[in-house]
């Protein structure tokens, strides 16, 4: 997180969640006015969650390493006369906010205005545990939500209309419910006010029309501001039953519908549909499930989805039938399956998602994406990204011997393949390593973009698996570019 200020120094801090119980803050650099630059790495100070200081004697025990903070904190700037400084005298401020995945329920937040003096502001949790674990005064929780399960979300920060009056916004973060190993809680969307740790607005059975969200939400969210006015104008999710959940309003107030990509940008009239539901709905329980979010590229008339089923709590089970989807949200009511996507695992026929109202695979329903079937027990445990029309994304396949990681590349609206080959004949994917391998990360430069992906392989001395960095080049478009905004003078 870099600290600018108004002389043109910068003080650069990382943030970081642990298992050793605590949120550390660590110092990285610290550049002058005159552009001279300091490494230090070394660390200022750590916070411990009220609700976890119990468990810390558990550090000590001889089993299972226990959890702690186990997630990554999003920080808010509010910048009042937006310079991109950092002045408190403006009443500039840096909230720091961050869940507790598998160490527990609750969130909490900090102000780090000043990266060596925090303070604590808030903590939210599912039921006061003020009493049961003794908590001083102050360290209860501000905010209790009874539908929280374990906090996996990293809250995504956005602004929200709360009202026609509400001009400047009201800085929120979105959550989902949570983890629950016995499908007992989670099963909620969460608007919550960055300062005061208010709920704005919560999407769960029986409030604002929502109906079937019957299971836990451990995702993050993924916040859309289409139109790029700075507020948030919808937010996709999928849930542990197979169901990619959209939160907006997209119809006046009249219930006529509005021309796309155009929404209702004030929270307080939005609503949440069921997009997509993964597996069949007439089915009992629930096998496909979404831990992690979508991506989705802009396409003018309806937005495309990408996304990828697969149990993070369960890796290793060899007899999952799990997919990777893509599917078109033109705003409209619908709720799709599988049936109104095109399997392309065995291609022909491919679909054509610009020409209209087709069904290239002739089973009655109208085209609106594609899916691929992955193989017995393969896995995609991470979110996947678009560059240059090409997909990407990781998959796990469990074996005996560590499981193998692979690399997909495949045309973003087909599924098609498209540089990778094996042999003579084109592939979806190569096998990059051994273990689960996390979302590939595109780095671009004035030379070109390369792609690295995390991977594990064995030493060719000992035989142990060690980390390694996998770097590929991917196909580009020198040249291409998008206008975002202009103005004639």
């Amino acid at each position: 997180m870099p600290y600018k200020t108004s002389d043109g120094s910068v003080t650069v801090m990382i943030f970081y969640g642990a298992n050793d119980g605590m949120l550390h803050a660590v110092l990285d650099s610290k550049i002058d006015a005159d552009g001279n630059e300091t490494l230090f790495g070394q660390e200022v100070w750590a916070f411990i969650p009220p609700d976890l200081l119990h468990k810390l004697k558990n550090l000590l025990g001889t089993g299972n390493h226990p959890h702690f903070v186990d997630s990554s904190p999003k920080v808010y700037m509010k910048d009042n006369n937006s310079d991109g400084l950092l002045d408190p005298s403006d009443d500039d401020q840096l909230v720091l906010i961050c869940g507790e995945r598998k160490g527990g329920t609750s969130y909490f937040a900090l102000d780090v205005t000043d990266p060596e003096r925090p303070s604590f502001m808030w903590r939210i949790s599912p039921i006061d545990d003020t009493t049961s674990l003794n908590l001083p005064e102050g360290a209860g929780p501000d905010t209790i939500i009874p539908q929280l399960g374990q906090s996996w979300a990293v809250p995504q920060i956005a602004i929200v209309k709360t009202s026609s009056n509400d001009a400047p916004g009201t800085p929120v973060f979105f959550i989902g419910g949570g983890y629950s190993e016995d499908n007992s809680r989670g099963k909620a969307i969460v608007a919550i006010n960055v300062f005061d740790a208010s709920v704005l607005k919560i999407f769960t059975n029986g409030t604002s029309g929502v109906a079937g969200m019957h299971y836990p939400i451990p995702s993050s969210v993924l916040v859309i501001d289409e139109d790029n006015n700075g507020f948030a104008d919808k937010v996709y999710v999928g849930d542990l039953g197979g169901q990619v959940w959209r939160v907006g309003r997209f119809t006046d107030s009249k219930g006529e519908p509005l021309p796309f990509p155009s929404g209702d940008e004030n929270i307080t009239n939005w609503t949440a549909h069921i997009l997509f539901n993964a597996n069949d709905p007439g089915s009992p329980g629930f096998t496909r499930k979404f831990f992690y979010p979508p991506s989705v590229t802009f396409e003018g008339t309806y937005d495309l989805l990408f996304i990828g089923t697969g149990d993070i709590e369960n890796p290793c089970d060899g007899t999952s039938l799990d997919r990777i989807y893509s599917f078109q949200d033109m705003h409209d009511s619908l709720s799709l399956t599988e049936l109104d996507l095109v399997d392309v695992t065995e291609p022909p026929p491919v679909p054509d998602l610009d020409a209209g109202s087709l069904d290239v695979d002739q089973n009655g329903s109208v085209d609106r994406g594609w899916f691929i079937r992955l193989l017995d027990g393969e896995k995609v445990l991470s979110t996947p990204f678009v560059f240059n029309k090409v997909l990407y994304f990781t998959t796990f396949a469990p074996s005996t011997d560590g499981g193998v990681a692979r690399l997909y590349a495949v045309n973003y609206k087909t599924g098609a393949p498209t540089f990778f080959t094996d042999g003579k004949n084109d592939t979806w994917n190569v096998n990059v390593g051994v273990g689960v391998s996390p979302k590939p990360v595109m780095i671009i430069k004035e030379t070109g973009a390369k792609l690295f992906v995390s991977i594990s392989t064995p030493s060719n001395v000992t035989g142990q698996l060690g980390p390694g960095i996998l770097e590929i080049t991917p196909p580009s478009s020198s040249g291409t570019f998008h206008y975002l905004w202009w103005k004639i003078l």
